[in-house]
């Protein structure tokens, strides 16, 4: 579930991501994840955790048949 402001979305952690991997999703770097969210510690993440994604990703992508 995503839930959009004017500069970034709201994104729930599920088992096994990383900020890298969040990160290669929408386009951001790990790094600006991490400063958005004050996240010293990237292995820190949990599952059910909510962040935020900084403004610059996109939160969909679209399939063509």
């Amino acid at each position: 579930m995503f839930f959009f402001a004017s500069d970034y979305f709201y994104y729930t952690v599920r088992r096994g991501d990383t900020l890298n991997k969040i990160g290669k999703r929408y386009g951001v770097s790990w790094r600006r994840i991490a400063e958005a969210n004050g996240i010293a510690d990237p292995k820190s993440l949990q599952a059910g955790q909510v962040i935020k994604i900084p403004d610059g990703a996109s939160a969909f992508s679209y399939t063509s048949r």
